[in-house]
């Protein structure tokens, strides 16, 4: 009866950390190239999945994720779903994914790919702001706060406009 309790209280935190991602990082990115990044990410962990009790590798575990991808990705539209339905735990026994990484403690394979796509997710946005960079036919560096009304020029020596007055 307590390991009920304690399955429920598992289930209801991993489908809470479906709600607390930012679902908005991933505008410009496809489902499809985020469970890529998520598998590539575990068979270059080096990390140690336990699955139905037993052991595997992180090239194993790959291999195994990538299998169940193939077979149910009809059912997957995002990472989120990804994770949920075929990365968290067994479909033959129920029993849910591990992953032990040297110097870390133990996790369920929901938390460690969620943590895992917020990584790209953040690198993502961080690319996708370094892209907002243009060099002008002159050669000025100009961005989209330069031209976009409304948002606030940084730049040193400059003095902020009454529409930068307005959103600070």
């Amino acid at each position: 009866m307590a390991r009920t309790g304690v399955k429920r209280t598992r289930f209801a935190f991993i489908v809470g950390m479906f709600y607390v991602l930012p679902f908005s990082l991933s505008a410009n990115v496809s489902g499809e190239d985020e469970i890529e990044y998520l598998l590539q990410a575990v068979g270059d962990s080096g990390c140690m999945f336990v699955r139905n009790g037993r052991f595997h590798d992180s090239e194993e575990a790959e291999s195994h994720l990538r299998l169940k991808y193939r077979r149910g990705a009809r059912y997957v539209n995002s990472a989120e779903t990804f994770i949920e339905r075929l990365a968290t735990k067994s479909s033959w026994s129920g029993d849910e994914y591990t992953i032990k990484c040297a110097g870390e403690p133990e996790v369920t394979s929901a938390a460690w790919l969620i943590a895992q796509l917020q990584v790209y997710r953040e690198a993502e946005v961080v690319e996708q702001d370094n892209t907002r960079h243009a060099a002008a036919p002159d050669g000025l560096d100009i961005s989209a706060e330069d031209v976009i009304p409304g948002e606030r020029n940084t730049e040193p020596g400059i003095q902020p406009t009454a529409v930068d007055e307005v959103s600070m």
